[in-house]
């Protein structure tokens, strides 16, 4: 087991470099200003949803008020950014914070329910902070959003044009990549495994399933917190709308496609929902539209998601292209072993 999975972990990192590297190349592959400007939301994105891994596919918790975290740390980025002018060196921290400090609270009343309750109380907790949001004129003035109003630096280094948010945003993304590949594998990764398995099981052997399950939305919304400034820089404009109900649940569905089972799924996720639409031509509608057939058929077809059934296409055609060997005469093989 531990050798598969290293081999497992080997090829998503390696998958990682691959596509990381093309993003950060898509100005030099002729790339347009649109497809740079898509190459970030699919950076950004992905890195807001491994803030929904981490309680949903590590520990079990599935919460669609991620989107909501994200929206929290977002504003607070924004208000931070206009009212004091802090450059990104401050900005970052107070989107890590503010994510973090939303992950708790939102957590706290949620955590003796669980299944489908546990869904339906976050469910509440998205709306509600939409209605707050609309109606609260400090981040929702006139009902327009708000408009960041300063370029942003760190550590001397303006980032002056989108190739640059875009060098930065991948940075990020690898850091929480790397992250989030040592906390699966990690004693803490794997207490989290217990409480997603089994959590009644997890109770009777006294683990603090409810700790360890307010550690992974605290842990989330720092994550979420940490695609806010990328965000507002990004954009340079947010509204309340960017954060609903709808956006939420697209989150989810990002996680589901890309394989919630592996680390690279939420890039994956974001780039079928975000580019791949683009690079094929294929208007917004339409893409909406396949994009629901797609995960209909994946549901049945790859129900681990993108990236498991692309890690099978790879092993059934190295198998193919060895000389003498096909699945019957593997499985024969196999038979012949002995117990």
């Amino acid at each position: 087991m531990r050798i598969s999975d290293d081999r497992r972990s080997l090829g998503e990192v390696l998958g990682f470099v691959v596509i990381a590297s093309l993003l950060l190349l898509l100005p030099w592959l002729g790339a347009s200003n649109r497809i740079v400007f898509l190459g970030v939301i699919v950076v950004v994105t992905a890195i807001a949803t491994y803030g929904l891994f981490v309680p949903f596919a590590l520990a079990g918790q599935m919460t669609v008020a991620a989107i909501t975290t994200w929206g929290v740390a977002s504003f607070a980025v924004m208000l931070a950014a206009n009212s004091w002018q802090w450059n990104l060196g401050r900005l970052i921290p107070v989107g890590v914070v503010a994510g973090a400090a939303a992950g708790f609270a939102f957590g706290l009343p949620v955590m003796r329910t669980s299944g489908h309750y546990f869904i339906v109380v976050t469910f509440a907790i998205s709306q509600l902070g939409v209605l707050v949001g609309k109606n609260w004129d400090t981040v929702n003035p006139n009902s327009a959003g708000l408009s960041v109003s300063i370029r942003p630096t760190l550590f001397g280094w303006h980032l002056t044009n989108r190739n640059d948010v875009m060098h930065l945003a991948v940075a990020v993304l690898t850091l929480v990549f790397a992250g989030v590949l040592w906390l699966k594998r990690s004693r803490l990764g794997r207490r989290f495994a217990i409480v997603r398995e089994n959590e009644q099981l997890a109770v009777t052997i006294g683990c603090p399933v409810n700790l360890y399950k307010l550690f992974a939305l605290v842990m989330g919304g720092a994550i979420c917190g940490l695609a806010a400034p990328l965000q507002v820089f990004a954009i340079r404009h947010i509204q309340v709308e960017e954060f609903a109900l709808g956006q939420g649940i697209t989150m989810v569905v990002l996680l589901v496609i890309g394989g919630r089972g592996y680390v690279l799924g939420p890039v994956f996720g974001a780039i079928f929902w975000y580019l791949l639409p683009e690079l094929l031509g294929i208007s917004a509608l339409l893409g909406q539209a396949i994009f629901g057939l797609v995960l209909a058929l994946a549901i049945i077809v790859a129900p681990e998601g993108l990236v498991a059934l692309l890690i099978r296409a790879v092993t059934l055609g190295r198998r193919r292209s060895r000389p003498g060997t096909s699945p019957s005469s593997a499985t024969s093989q196999l038979a012949e072993v002995p117990s």
